[in-house]
């Protein structure tokens, strides 16, 4: 999807869009757009991410949701700690982006925010 809005904002049949960091990235990249409203005044406190599970779930599949909880850490420590190797790891694994790309995108202030109260009590009904 992500995909398709680039390419109508390139095409000029969209003129703005609303999404994730990695979409304003391609936008920057490849319709010269711009971040006209930034992420921390549209929804002050989000992270741009939520791990959500529900009760059942969770109580059903404990253990993988916690080794997914220890590998979602490892990953997030690798990104904010060795940010270059983690864009080569991803941009590998995408296959169609570069690393200046997922670099770009990895500069959002959002991407390693942590998920605090204030977020949540901002997303409860939701």
């Amino acid at each position: 999807m992500a995909d398709q809005v680039t390419e109508a904002v390139v095409r000029g049949e969209v003129s703005a869009a609303v999404g994730t960091p990695a979409l304003a990235v391609a936008i920057r990249r490849f319709a010269l757009g711009r971040i006209l409203y930034p992420p921390s005044r549209l929804w002050p406190n989000n992270p741009s991410y939520g791990i959500v599970v529900d009760r059942e779930f969770l109580e059903r599949e404990e253990a993988a949701v916690e080794r997914f909880l220890v590998m979602h850490e490892d990953a997030t420590s690798l990104i904010r700690n060795n940010p270059r190797l983690a864009a080569r790891i991803i941009s590998e694994h995408v296959g169609f982006i570069d690393d200046d790309f997922v670099m770009e995108t990895l500069k959002c202030p959002q991407i390693l925010r942590p998920i605090t109260g204030r977020f949540i009590a901002s997303t409860w009904n939701l």
